[in-house]
């Protein structure tokens, strides 16, 4: 399993930052080096009122050898679904991978909540992947390739977040500074 925990403070209001960072996908490609393109699949809202978004995220990376008969290469896009409830300032979020789906649980839940004049987002979150019925490898062979796919993903998508982050929070500062919010 691997533990998604992220944090990061913006000078901005939550609701800012929560626009910025889970709803308009469109700075994804800007910001993270490896996604190549964004498509938003679905977006609407619930009876409820909380937004339901799907999107597609297509990207590349130096995946290990390993990894690449099984992904089709450097190349892999995936879904991310997201139920966001504007009032509380939350969103749920689930990945839904392109291959082993069914033996992949990646989700969790993002917030952000008023800090010091500003806003402090966090995402919590994990990724198992369970390989017990996986056809064709052994058991061995199974749990060694799940202790390198989940720590190279994790890390990935953790440095992705990161870098997509204190980007955005150079955006807003930068915004601040100008005066072209």
């Amino acid at each position: 399993m691997y533990r998604f925990n992220l944090s990061e403070t913006f000078q901005a209001s939550p609701r800012e930052v929560l626009q910025r960072s889970m709803v308009d996908f469109t700075d994804y490609v800007k910001f993270m080096p490896n996604v190549s393109r964004i498509q938003v699949l679905r977006r609407e809202t619930g009876a409820d009122g909380r937004e339901h978004i799907t999107i597609q995220v297509f990207a590349s990376a130096n995946m290990p050898a390993v990894m690449r008969p099984f992904m089709g290469g450097n190349d892999m896009d995936w879904k991310e679904h997201y139920v966001v409830d504007h009032e509380k300032l939350t969103a749920d979020w689930q990945v839904e991978t392109p291959v082993f789906t069914e033996y992949v649980d990646c989700r969790g839940t993002s917030w952000v909540e008023a800090h010091g004049g500003g806003a402090h987002l966090v995402i919590t979150g994990a990724m198992t992947i369970d390989h017990k019925g996986w056809t064709g490898f052994g058991g061995n062979v199974a749990r060694k390739l799940v202790e390198i796919i989940e720590p190279f993903i994790g890390r990935m998508v953790t440095k992705n977040l990161q870098s997509f982050f204190r980007s955005i929070k150079k955006e807003i500062e930068k915004e601040a500074w100008t005066g072209t919010a």
